[in-house]
Parts: C-alpha cells; structure tokens; sequence
C-alpha cells in the first residue's frame, strides 16, 4: 500500500518509547512482502521521473523576486480541474514547503516500450503548462534546485503566521513548512528533537576578491552562545533542518524484471550517482550540479547535495563523533548508500546495523547483504508516523515499511513492489538537481534510463568500493568540479555476458581494483583502452531495432548535451549561474546576492523557461 496522509500523528516524544517496536514491525512487513515477491518475474522495463516545482513572484516595480506560498492553492486547482482529458497524463503531489509542488506523469513510461524516451519532453512541457496557467499576476513557475535568498528576510511574497518573529531565520523557515500532509512538519521537527538541538551546520563561502564576511552572530541572528555549532569562521549558517528539503531535484524511478535484475541494476548504478550529479548517473552531482548560491551569499559549493546530507542528520552530538569503522557510527539520514546487494567484494566501510532485525531477517531466509541492507536502514528510529498504521491488524500492508524507507534520503532507493498497483521491484535514482529547462530534465533523465538499458544489455560492471564512491560524492558538490576534479571510476566494464541472459546469482568475478582517477570528460569519453560511457550508449542507439530515424536524432540531441557539458563545451548550469552574478553590474564581488541581482537572476530564468 502507498503512503496515507490521513491519521492522527504521533511527535518524536510519542515514538521514542516504541521506536524499537516500530522498527521491529517495519522489518517484518519487508519480510512478509519479500517472501511474497522475491520469485516475481517478467515485469516489464518502465520508468518515470518527479520533477519538484518551484513557484516564484516578480515585483518589477521595486525589482525583487520572492518565494511565492500559493502551492496548496495551485494543487487544489490542479486536482479539482474537470478536464479530463488535459489532465489525463500528469499527476500532481504537495512536497515539503509551500512553494513547491511535485509534477509526475500520469502512467509510467515504457508502456510502449524504450521508444517512449522521447515522449518524456512533451509531456514535461504540459505540466509546465498546466502550473503556469493556473498562477496569478507576476506568478511564475521555474524548475530551479535553490531558490539564492532562501531564508533571508522578506524572501516571500507573505507571512502565513503574523505572530512569529520574521527577523528570524529559523521563523522564516518554519513558515514554509506545507501544512498539506502531516508528515512534513513531523519529519522537520523530528530531526531537531531527536538530534537534541537545532541543526546549525555551514556552507563554505565563495572568496571574492571583495568579500568581507559577516560575524556569525549577524549571520545566524538566534543562535545562542551556549548552542554548540558546526559552523566555521566565513562560513555560511545554514540553521534549519528545512533548508535541503527546500530544495528542488528530479528523481528517477525504473522498474526491472525481478528481484535479481534490480539489485544487478541498483549496484551499478551506485557509482555512477556522483558523476550524475556530476552526468547524472555516475555519481550523481557533477554533470546536473545548479546550485552555488544560499542565503543571499555566493558559495564554494555547486549541487544541493551536501546541503541536504548535513541538514537531515538526526544524529545526537555523541552518535556524530563516531567515524566510519568505529563501533556505534551510523550515518545521516542522506548520502551514500550503505552496502552493495549482489556482491560484498567493495563494501569497504563498516556500517552498523540492528543484529536483532538482520538475525530475523536472515533465519527467514532473506541472503545476507539484503539482511544487512534492511537492518542498517532500520537503525535509524522513525520520526514520523500516524497513529492507526500501529494497528496489529494491520499486518498486510507495509505502510511503516514504506515511511520509514522514504525518509531515509540517499542517492539510491530500492522499492518493494505494490500488487494492487501492478508495480514490481523499483529503482529510484536520487541525486540529481533539478534543470531550468524541460530540455535539460529531459535530457538527464533520457540519460539515465539509457544507461540503465545499457548497463543491462551489456552487463556491465561499474562497481568500485563504498569509499571510493563516498570520495566522488564529495568532490562531486565542490564548485566547478565537472572540469577541475577527478573521480575514481572502473575502467575494465565489460563483462563476458549481458544481464539479459545471465542467471539470476549474478555475482562480479573479480574483485580486481581496476579503477583510476578520471576527469568526468575521460569517464563519458574514454580514455586510452577504456571507451566512455557514451560509446556503450552510441552503440546501444545504434543497433537497437525499436528506433527509427527520428528517435535516434532526438536521443543523440539529449546525449549531446551530457556530452558538452562533460566536455566544457557547454557550462553546467552552475557556472552560468555564477557568471551572471559576476558580471552584473550591481555585484561588488563581495560574494553577496543582493535582492536586484537576485530578481535579474530569475528574470533570466524565466525568459529561458518561457522561450524553450
């Protein structure tokens, strides 16, 4: 069964004392649906995308651009339309504040099979459509990653709650939190008071030649003294768990054949998530990486991604001291993932999980890094719930199961399958920021579900150990990383079958360290005998019999954009970003986003989205 939104909801003071319990319930309603479906077979190869929009308002007058807080009403109107037919293939969900609504297609894509990439611009294009023509005067929708003033004062078009003190930060923030599902304020809340303080992490600033940075007691306004702090000096305060949810991504979801295929496929994918961030699929930062400005400052960083990690740890201070190996280190709730599913050979990092859930999960059958897999994910207690899914009648479905997994935020989730809803074992793919245009999301998620085709008809192994992935995870995110840095990457792909007609034990033959450092130009291109990533994809197109003419022209123009953008032939997003607030006439190149550089900004954005 799917998420209900409806119920009474339990705070994390109403947890703590069952949060074992809880979780002991969630792994058992894993276990009852994976011996339901562990043997399910022949489901198709589909696939969709979640793109998260943001909503904006311009005041030309006075040259400002605010958040706009009108997405509950925008969803209302998008739901309760009564055309049909024009609403016929999107579907629309709340998301976390209340300037972002998330846009899906109505039917996953594939249905007519891999000729279907093509029809994913297109319908990106109509839910476009549909926000805008539902905004107000000077209402605009874009599809940026983050919004430059976030959390500044006056970076919204209204106050929802007149009696909070709008000076503020934290308050800013907590007014933007969407009242349209419950869990969203449970899930805020919930990190804060499990961690035992407010989250105070810092953002790296860009040093301009003119920057002058503020003390940290302008900087974080509420912070009190005594309040312990990661921030460090000419750092900016980022002091809310809601500032990474605040941010806009696209996600995207495919669905594989069986059980087997799907943890095949969720290891290769692993680390090709950084260099995704970096091309959308390697490591998931570099290539789709937008994100260099918070709170109204320039910073060292380029994605969201490390935003997030920081700002959804719940870890108390005690459980953070732990490093990776220690006993009692658990992670955050967000980054990489904790183990690899069909092969043990790269886990390289000790992770700790609950010995009594992997104890029960194992005696039932469930093979060990699966076991492992489920038990680290559930030592993480829930932080939100509502109170009726703890009836002990409900044994059939697996609604914990599901709340649980969906707030724990890393670069790759694994997906039960839903019955009734004809869905079976799902890959969602994490890491990307959102792109301006319906283009780029296109593209990126064109990418993607190619390289997931192409991983399979060529069973190719891209696996490296944990660490290494961790290590181009954090490189991924550093300002203008797709040309500066390198990332460790396989070089030795190919295998000698493909996963087509390999058997269902897949496991990696060689635990070889054939891996290099590489420029994210060398992974796509290749680089002496190891032939690109791209070249896998080219020969893929080519001789697959589903596309014709046309198709292929239109794939090879996505795949292009990757490629320019690997190549720095065209600038990622971030560095245009960077290069209109360097060159505009108002910057003092003092690292500051003021409020009419910020308005030329998403002036610019919203040309560009309007004429695409």
């Amino acid at each position: 069964m799917g998420l209900i939104v409806e119920g009474t909801p339990m705070t994390w003071k109403d947890i703590v004392p069952i949060s074992g319990h809880i979780r002991y319930r969630a792994a058992l309603q894993f276990l009852k649906s994976y011996q339901s479906h562990k043997h399910r077979t022949g489901d198709p190869f589909l696939w969709g995308d979640e793109i998260e929009y943001m909503l904006i308002k311009l005041d030309h007058t006075n040259s400002r651009a605010v958040l706009s807080l009108n997405s509950s009403d925008v969803l209302k109107k998008l739901r309760q339309n009564n055309d049909a037919n024009y609403f016929e293939e999107t579907e629309w969900h709340p998301e976390m504040t209340k300037y972002i609504i998330e846009g899906i297609p109505k039917r996953p894509y594939g249905m007519r099979g891999i000729i279907d990439l093509v029809s994913m611009e297109t319908n990106m294009r109509l839910r476009r459509k549909q926000v805008a023509d539902l905004l107000g005067e000077n209402e605009k929708v874009l599809t940026i990653s983050s919004f430059p003033r976030l959390g500044c004062d006056g970076c919204t078009d209204r106050i929802s709650n007149p009696t909070i003190n709008m000076q503020l930060t934290s308050c800013v923030m907590d007014d933007l939190i969407s009242e349209d599902n419950f869990k969203f304020r449970g899930l805020i809340q919930g990190v804060e008071d499990r961690r035992g303080n407010k989250v105070t992490i810092s953002i790296p600033v860009y040093k301009d030649k003119n920057t002058n940075y503020l003390s940290q007691d302008e900087i974080t306004h509420e912070i009190s003294e005594k309040q312990e702090t990661d921030q460090q000096p000419n750092d900016i305060a980022i002091d809310h768990a809601l500032y990474g949810p605040a941010c806009c991504c696209i996600q995207v979801t495919i669905q594989a054949k069986n059980l087997e295929e799907a943890k095949y496929l969720y290891d290769q994918l692993i680390p090709l998530c950084p260099i995704m961030a970096i091309i959308s699929v390697f490591k998931q930062l570099a290539l789709s990486v937008v994100s260099p400005l918070y709170k109204g400052f320039m910073t060292d960083i380029d994605t969201r991604w490390p935003v997030y990690v920081q700002t959804s740890d719940d870890r108390t201070l005690e459980e953070r001291k732990y490093k990776y190996g220690e006993v009692g280190h658990k992670g955050s709730r967000t980054g990489c993932v904790d183990c690899y599913l069909t092969s043990d050979i790269y886990n390289d990092r000790e992770v700790t999980y609950d010995e009594h859930i992997y104890n029960k999960l194992t005696s039932e059958g469930v093979d060990d890094l699966m076991s492992k897999h489920i038990a680290y994910q559930l030592i993480h207690d829930p932080l939100t719930l509502h109170e009726e899914c703890l009836n002990e009648n409900n044994n059939d479905d697996t609604e914990i199961y599901d709340t649980m997994n969906s707030s724990n935020w890393r670069i790759l989730r694994l997906k039960l399958p839903i019955p009734e809803q004809n869905m079976g074992w799902r890959i969602e793919f994490r890491p990307m920021d959102v792109q301006l245009t319906d283009f780029e999301n296109a593209a990126y998620t064109v990418f993607v579900t190619l390289l997931a085709r192409v991983i399979l008809e060529f069973g190719l192994d891209f696996t490296i150990p944990l660490s290494k992935v961790d290590d181009n995870l954090n490189r991924a995110s550093r300002r203008n990383a797709v040309l500066e840095d390198v990332f460790y990457f396989k070089t030795n792909n190919e295998t000698n079958d493909t996963m087509n007609g390999m058997k269902n034990d897949f496991i990696p033959e060689s635990c070889d360290k054939d891996y290099v450092q590489m420029t994210i130009d060398e992974i796509m291109h290749g680089k002496d005998e190891y032939k690109g990533v791209i070249y896998f994809m080219n020969k893929y197109i080519d001789r697959s019999e589903e596309f014709d003419t046309k198709t292929k022209s239109t794939l090879n123009k996505y795949i292009k954009l990757i490629s320019d953008r690997a190549s720095g032939k065209e600038k990622t997003r971030a560095r245009w970003v960077r290069d209109i607030v360097e060159n505009h006439p108002s910057y003092k190149h003092d690292s500051v986003i003021s409020d009419d550089i910020n308005y030329d900004l998403m002036v610019k954005c919203v040309n560009i989205s309007d004429i695409q």
